[in-house]
């Protein structure tokens, strides 16, 4: 296969635009390392129930170097790129599925709201991606359960109090899952706008975005091959 193949349009030629009910995936090499492309789908309990089996050794022997995630964000600050350096917020899946704890983390008090954990990101992982994206921010990325949570005015202000620079729904969830599987992991978001002042980037200007960090995934790759 071409080494520059992209994944995500494979993906969807692999299962098609419109299927429903099902997890789009493509199987490709890059400088003959191979890589597999699987949709999270959105959110901690899809991503977890995915990652779980697909590095499940009785479904892939052959087990997993490294789990990367890359999608879109929302950011702080105009940088199109993203790489996560630690992984925040509160995954009831990573709780269940690590810990077996079915119920909250600890006893919640309103007036005092516990920090969410701070998860450190794979550092070969990190690196890898840093050579391949220079310009990109580098920070923390928070995962929420509520796509919508940002609307809220002062999360732009929590953020900032974590020291996170993007926020998304799933980086949160791989981090534990991979960690407990002995897996590298690590991530780089495609900005889909600024949160301060809810500046939403153009489908194009996300396209571009989503395209740089999948090149950057690959170069990853390769670098961590070697």
């Amino acid at each position: 296969l071409d080494e520059a193949v992209d994944l995500a349009a494979r993906a969807r030629r692999v299962i098609g635009p419109s299927a429903e009910g099902r997890v789009a995936l493509g199987v490709g090499r890059t400088a003959g390392t191979p890589v597999l492309a699987v949709e999270t789908q959105m959110g901690g309990p899809a991503t977890e129930i995915i990652l779980r089996e697909v590095l499940d050794p009785a479904f892939h022997p052959g087990g997993a170097r490294a789990v990367i995630r890359v999608g879109t964000s929302g950011a702080l600050g105009g940088a199109a790129l993203a790489i996560a350096s630690f992984a925040s917020g509160w995954s009831g899946a990573t709780e269940q599925s690590r810990r077996g704890v079915l119920g909250p983390p600890a006893e919640f008090d309103p007036a005092r709201p516990p920090r969410p954990p701070r998860l450190p990101c794979s550092p070969e992982v990190v690196e890898a991606l840093q050579a391949a994206a220079p310009d990109a921010a580098v920070g923390g990325v928070f995962s929420k359960d509520s796509l919508y949570a940002e609307q809220d005015e002062g999360f732009t202000r929590i953020l900032r109090d974590l020291g996170c620079i993007a926020t998304e729904m799933e980086i949160a969830t791989i981090g534990p899952v991979a960690e407990a599987l002995g897996v590298a992991w690590g991530g780089i978001m495609a900005s889909a706008g600024c949160l301060e002042g809810e500046a939403w980037f153009d489908d194009g200007a996300v396209s571009r975005n989503e395209a740089r960090a999948i090149d950057a995934v690959l170069a990853a790759i390769r670098s961590l091959a070697v």
